[in-house]
């Protein structure tokens, strides 16, 4: 039977949770980890790329951000079913779990790297581990400028509230160097998987 553990990562907006998940699978495929990223908002990326193709101007990439809309989305499926993304989240985590690829290796890593506070319960409930991405307020907003993102959404916005809410099982650093945030991630999963108070999780 494999180990998988399951990371969700939560900070504001351009605190670096996409650059911790990508230093976390650096990690893993360099530990011969198997490694999968699920992100909760799938669903907000399919309706915004199914938008911009009915504007004529289709995205050239699937995970571009148009922040505004990503947010008003969010907002408003949540109004006709609030449990919209976490449902949706679920039934693509059991299809991951349940791969053959997942039990193959001796030990997984399973990352979602964009929860918000509205869907953490749910995600604790599925045996996720919550680990905050933190950085300075004004380099947050420097770095959503420099990718290029179609509209930043506020970081007021309610769907990005309630994160002093949530209790971190660790809070990664992002600031200037990437150096030392990769040798935290990579002190992270040590812990996390060897840690004999917390334990991996069985799949």
């Amino acid at each position: 039977m494999s180990y998988v553990l399951k990371l969700a990562l939560f900070g504001t907006p351009g605190a670096g949770k996409s650059t911790a998940s990508q230093l976390i699978e650096d990690y893993c495929r360099a530990e011969s980890i198997e490694f999968h990223r699920i992100k909760l908002a799938y669903p907000l990326y399919e309706a915004q790329s199914f938008l911009y193709k009915l504007a004529g101007r289709p995205l050239d990439e699937f995970y571009t951000q148009d922040g505004e809309l990503l947010s008003f989305l969010g907002g408003y499926l949540r109004r006709i079913n609030p449990l919209v993304l976490v449902d949706q989240f679920a039934e693509r985590l059991a299809r991951l779990v349940a791969d053959q690829s997942v039990h193959a290796r001796e030990r997984t890593v399973i990352v979602c790297d964009d929860m918000r506070r509205l869907d953490a319960d749910a995600l604790r409930d599925l045996g996720f581990v919550f680990v905050r991405v933190q950085a300075d307020a004004d380099k947050c907003r420097v770095r959503r400028l420099a990718r290029g993102d179609h509209s930043l959404s506020s970081p007021d916005h309610p769907v990005e509230r309630g994160l002093d809410e949530i209790s971190p099982a660790a809070t990664l650093i992002n600031e200037d160097d990437i150096t030392d945030l990769r040798d935290d991630v990579s002190m992270l999963i040590r812990r996390m998987f060897y840690d004999s108070d917390r334990g991996p999780h069985k799949a």
